[in-house]
């Protein structure tokens, strides 16, 4: 019997095909850091990321490849966008969970 998995709130699973090969790619044939090096590895991975934001503004229809950013997890992509919007003196409301433990 196939398992079901429910906690996509924690991460997503299963990785859509093709995930865990295309990461596998990158570690093995760049796995550098962007913007840090002038060398040819650097270059490549620089465009790689830049054509992810194309790709993503394509995608939603954004203006601007330059503005796409990438976090860690989602926690702290919420972070940014409400340090981002809010200014002294706005309040935030949040409630919890409806769904018993």
């Amino acid at each position: 019997m196939n398992g079901l998995y429910l906690d996509n709130a924690a991460t997503s699973f299963p990785k859509a095909p093709g995930m865990a090969d295309a990461v596998a790619g990158f570690l093995t044939n760049s796995g550098c850091n962007i913007n840090r090096g002038l060398y040819t590895a650097s270059f490549e991975a620089a465009n790689l990321v830049y054509e992810t934001r194309e790709l993503l503004c394509s995608l939603f229809n954004f203006p601007k490849p330059e503005n796409v950013i990438f976090t860690k997890n989602i926690t702290e992509s919420l972070n940014v966008i409400l340090k981002g919007l809010l200014k002294s003196g706005d309040h935030v409301l949040v409630s919890g969970s409806s769904l018993a433990a």
